[in-house]
């Protein structure tokens, strides 16, 4: 894909991401945000890490892998 970003290439140039809760604005700090190294992902997955955040354990998705996952699915399609 020379000089075509993946998002781009997939149809539309657009796509959405579903999560699960309500998103919202939090402020973080150091204090309260350390990586939680309990799983790994591998290195085509659609996850860069893990975190953990007071008693939460959030994804921190990979946005770019992600956009390459459906450039590739559409161009197959």
């Amino acid at each position: 894909m020379q000089g075509i970003t993946p998002l781009a290439a997939a149809a539309g140039g657009h796509f959405a991401v579903l999560t699960q809760g309500f998103p919202q604005l939090v402020r973080l700090s150091a204090d309260v945000v350390h990586q939680d190294d309990s799983r790994t992902f591998g290195e085509r997955s659609p996850v860069i890490c893990q975190v953990r955040m007071v008693n939460e354990y959030p994804l921190v998705p990979d946005f770019e892998r992600i956009e390459q996952m459906i450039s590739e699915e559409t161009r197959a399609a």
